[in-house]
């Protein structure tokens, strides 16, 4: 889809330095086919920003992200998390990217990795898991 403008979406991403966005790009797929790149150090540190509310949206914007991301709530942490899996690049990369909110403190993480095969996806989270609890993060 051409636009002469920038296109919908595109000022939010770079409001909220999220990646890089490589042109041309679709604008209903790019974060599928490779047009969007993020590294983990970036998502990390867009997470944060989502925590503290320094990105340029709105609160209701905020508040459907959490209930999205909501994964797990305990009397001891609530676990947010969001998978992610770029199809069309070659490598094909998985995501699993999220943070976990204790009484005293709050832990952000960010996992990729080169997805070889539809096997290869539910390791993205357990990887990711195994590593808060090996940490005592959660249990």
């Amino acid at each position: 889809m051409a636009y002469k403008a920038e296109p919908p979406g595109k000022k939010y991403l770079k409001q909220s330095n999220y990646g890089e966005l490589q042109h041309p790009f679709d604008t209903t797929t790019f974060w599928l086919d490779g047009s969007l790149q993020v590294s983990a150090f970036e998502q990390v540190h867009f997470l944060k920003n989502i925590i503290q509310h320094l990105l340029p949206f709105k609160q209701t914007a905020y508040d459907t992200l959490q209930q999205i991301m909501l994964v797990e709530k305990t009397p001891a942490y609530s676990l947010w998390a969001k998978t992610g899996w770029a199809t069309r690049g070659t490598p094909q990369v998985g995501w699993y990217v999220g943070y976990v909110e204790t009484s005293t403190d709050t832990w952000i993480f960010a996992l990729n990795m080169v997805i070889q095969s539809e096997k290869d996806l539910p390791l993205r989270r357990e990887l990711a898991l195994t590593a808060l609890k090996l940490k005592g993060i959660i249990e």
